[in-house]
């Protein structure tokens, strides 16, 4: 039998608690919904990484500027992965694959040449499956996808407008806002055992 010092994994850990409870107490009056709020992609980043100012999984970015607050992404092959419960990385976020909310503040800079993805979730065994996706047309509208299946919405979108966007999981159902408005649904994404 060995025993070993954990003083430095406990002060990691209580830090790591503190700085939970400094964001929760500064974003409780934001806008942000943030029940359940797990993870939060500061505005700190560095060498292809965004950081999670939770401390949990930070995400990797590629081709992308570091703006304000974020990063300004162009094009298909310029984005940022957020791997919470991919195997190879961090598990430790399980319950992603029954329930989870995703939001972004965006702002689109130009009209699009064909639909153009903004955000999206995608299975790990199905890269190309864009499970919940948000796009934005060339006729400026928002274009919802589940599984695999585009459906444009009535309501649009303003170039250089700011916009909050959500992407929502609840068992099969997935829901996609915009500003708090419902664009897109569908009650009858493949539950887990079915992925």
């Amino acid at each position: 039998m060995s025993l070993a010092s954990l003083t430095e994994e406990l002060k990691t850990i209580t830090s790591v608690l503190e700085t939970w409870a400094k964001l929760d107490a500064s974003l409780s009056n934001s806008s942000v919904p943030t029940a359940g709020l797990v993870g939060f992609l500061s505005d700190a980043s560095g060498d292809g990484t965004w950081n999670d100012a939770y401390r949990c999984v930070d995400a990797t970015v590629t081709n992308a500027t570091k703006v304000a607050e974020g990063f300004k992404f162009t094009g298909s092959e310029s984005y940022a992965m957020w791997p919470v419960n991919m195997r190879g990385y961090h598990s430790v976020h399980g319950f992603v694959d029954y329930a989870f909310t995703l939001v972004a503040t965006v702002t689109i800079d130009e009209v699009p040449k064909e639909s153009a993805p903004l955000l999206g979730a995608s299975l790990e065994d199905n890269e190309n499956l864009k499970f919940v996706r948000l796009s934005y047309t060339t006729e400026k509208q928002w274009e919802t996808t589940f599984k695999g299946t585009a459906t444009r919405s009535e309501i649009t979108w303003e170039v250089g407008k700011q916009y909050q966007v959500a992407l929502v999981l609840q068992g099969n159902k997935g829901s996609v806002y915009v500003d708090g408005v419902l664009v897109g649904s569908s009650d009858t994404l493949p539950a887990l055992e079915a992925r």
